[in-house]
């Protein structure tokens, strides 16, 4: 009878118990840190490739070169910009490069940003990655009105957390860059 008192007062049990209890939680934080931090990962490398291929569309390409209706959008027969494939393969690269899928990309077609003589339209790739190139855009500035380029598009990512009610959802992360022109 003393040694059964005696094991029903020790704390092992309680601590096997509280055990039980902590770990799972500590699980589920760490999951949701590593979840996070993907995301956040992925934000930073769409906004990469937004941004590698808005400064790649507003530099001029090259003083001698034609354009031979590479460019739809530029009427001038030397130093247009690039073409919305060239700029949707520097997308592409970027995405690549940090084992992202460039054929999930989607475009952004919600922006409707200001012209600088007319609205732009969005001019979009033949292939994958789907962007969207706004040439000669108004740029959104603090100091006077600039005129520039916009690469803008979205990236789907799933959360995948167990257990909870986010798990399984997709969110776009949009990814928007302007650059103003060098011509």
């Amino acid at each position: 009878m003393e040694r059964l008192r005696n094991i029903l007062a020790g704390t092992a049990a309680a601590e096997i118990a509280e055990a039980a209890i902590v770990f799972p939680i500590v699980l589920m934080l760490l999951l949701g840190i590593y979840a996070f931090g993907q995301a956040f990962n992925i934000y930073e490398t769409v906004n990469h490739a937004a941004l590698e291929a808005a400064r790649a569309v507003a530099a001029p390409a090259c003083a001698t070169c034609m354009n031979n209706g590479a460019n739809p959008s530029c009427s001038s027969t030397t130093n247009c910009p690039l073409s919305a494939n060239q700029v949707a393969q520097i997308v592409q690269a970027s995405l690549q490069a940090s084992h992202l899928n460039p054929a999930l990309v989607q475009p952004n077609i919600n922006l409707n940003p200001p012209g600088c003589a007319t609205p732009p339209p969005c001019v979009q790739p033949t292939g994958p990655p789907n962007i969207c190139v706004y040439y000669n855009a108004q740029l959104d500035t603090a100091g006077p009105t600039a005129c520039g380029m916009i690469v803008t598009f979205q990236y789907p990512y799933t959360f995948n957390l167990p257990l909870l009610s986010m798990s399984q959802q997709q969110i776009k992360m949009t990814a928007t860059a302007q650059m103003r022109g060098d011509f």
